[in-house]
């Protein structure tokens, strides 16, 4: 099922509670679990899979804090102009 909203009209508590429900939606989306069995089967029994993803979330944590980094100087240049909600 879908909806909309108008993001616009959403004070910061609105916001705040939008975000929340879509996050959990998100989660139990994700959550959603398979057959263990099968999925273990398609993994296998070496560590290619947990190595991956290991590698996966080092990398992605790294360039979260680039992409925070580069936000923050570009507030400080004045590129970017930061709001208060």
């Amino acid at each position: 099922m879908k909806g909309s909203f108008d993001l616009d009209s959403l004070d910061k508590a609105g916001l705040e509670t939008y975000l929340k429900v879509c996050s959990i939606c998100l989660a139990r989306a994700h959550a959603r679990t398979g057959d263990a069995a099968c999925i273990s089967g398609y993994i296998g029994k070496s560590d290619t899979f947990s190595e991956a993803v290991t590698g996966f979330a080092i990398a992605y944590a790294d360039q979260t804090k680039r992409d925070y980094q580069e936000l923050k100087n570009a507030v400080k240049s004045g590129r970017i102009q930061l709001e208060n909600l």
